[in-house]
This record gives structure tokens, C-alpha cells and sequence, in this order.
């Protein structure tokens, strides 16, 4: 798995970005935690329950990264906004197999500009890139939570704030799963009663 948390901490450390190596210079002095799970900004992460929200990612590296994690990156991101699209299905196929998963879009904004893009067509490179864009967001935003009072009300009312976003989207796609399911459930009672009606007569 191209994800390793060590070594995004020590990309930190070797980064040509002075401001990043001043970070994790500071934070090596606050936490010396050697695992995702261990670091004090992960109780935030972990209150986003997203087990059960799964979504298209690329074929070729399908099995090469932890998806639920980048997930959770995401939807706690105060950088990027996100959205679920599910297909309309319509067609005979079984429900939520790979092709009717949703797309998960993230819409990263920079400079006045924003740029969305769809995860299931990213590249390697570019998941890897997202791993170290999210993690040394939440590194940064938990030093200055710890630096600063004002701050640190501000990043919690935002953390709040995201956790709610996340609360409702999830609400959302349980009922359109829910709509799905039972459009499918009638036609196959519509397909069961059609079909019986031909043979019988």
C-alpha cells in the first residue's frame, strides 16, 4: 500500500518548503506518535463514520491504497468541498455492483480557482500527493488550534461544521440506495407478473 504515514512525516521533514519543515519541526516537539491513530487530531477524523460509504476508485490500483482513509481525509478537509453522484438506475443489472457506485468529486479551490476532479480517475501519483495535501492539513490546523484560543474556537466550530455537512450527505445516499433498491424490487415484481402472464395464456 502506497500510503505510509512515517513517511509523509518524513517528506515533511526533507520538503524544499521551509514553512513545512518549521511545521514538523514543531509538531515533533508536541507529538511523537508513530501511527495515523495515535496522533491527537485523529479523534476528529475518526468521529466521520464512513465504513459503509463506498465509492469508484481506479481499476489499476484499486488494491494499493486505503480508500477508507482518503475518504475521511476528505470529508474533514476545511480545504476542499466534496460530492457524491450516483447513477440513475434504469437498467438490468444487479444493485451497486462496481459500475453503479457512486463518483466521490473533490473540488479543491486555490488562488481563485477551483479545480474538481472525479477520485476513480486520478492517477497513483496524484492519490499520493492527496494523502500529503490532507495529512499535513490536519497537522497544521491542530498546531494552530494548540497555538491560538481565538483559533482554536474557529477550527472546532469548523470542525463541527464539517461533521454536520458529512451527517446529511451520508443521510442523502442512504436514501437514494434506499430508492434504488425498491425501484429495482418493482421492476423485478413488474418483470415477475409480466412474465407469468405470457406463459399462462
Amino acid at each position: 500500500m502506497f500510503y505510509d504515514y512515517a513517511q509523509i512525516k518524513e517528506e515533511l521533514r526533507k520538503h524544499h518548503d521551509p514553512d513545512k519543515r518549521r511545521l514538523i519541526d514543531k509538531w515533533d516537539k508536541i507529538s511523537q506518535a508513530e501511527c495515523l491513530e495515535d496522533e491527537p487530531f485523529y479523534e476528529y477524523l475518526k468521529k466521520f463514520k464512513i465504513r459503509d460509504m463506498v465509492y469508484k476508485v481506479p481499476d489499476e490500483v484499486s488494491e494499493d491504497f486505503d480508500w477508507p482513509l482518503l475518504s475521511v481525509l476528505t470529508v474533514g478537509s476545511f480545504s476542499c468541498e466534496y460530492h457524491f453522484e450516483y447513477l440513475n438506475c434504469e437498467e438490468d443489472e444487479e444493485i451497486f455492483n462496481h459500475n453503479q457506485l457512486p463518483e466521490l468529486y473533490m473540488t479543491v479551490y486555490s488562488c481563485g480557482t477551483s479545480v474538481t476532479k472525479k477520485i476513480s480517475e486520478l492517477f497513483s501519483f496524484q492519490i499520493e500527493q492527496l494523502y500529503f495535501i490532507l495529512l499535513t492539513e490536519q497537522i497544521s490546523l491542530h498546531m494552530l488550534k494548540m497555538e491560538d484560543n481565538n483559533e482554536m474556537n474557529v477550527i472546532e466550530d469548523e470542525r463541527e461544521i464539517r461533521l454536520k455537512i458529512f451527517k446529511q450527505k451520508k443521510a442523502e445516499g442512504i436514501k437514494i440506495k434506499n430508492d434504488i433498491k425498491q425501484k429495482k424490487e418493482r421492476q423485478n415484481i413488474l418483470k415477475g407478473y409480466l412474465s407469468n402472464d405470457f406463459y399462462n395464456n
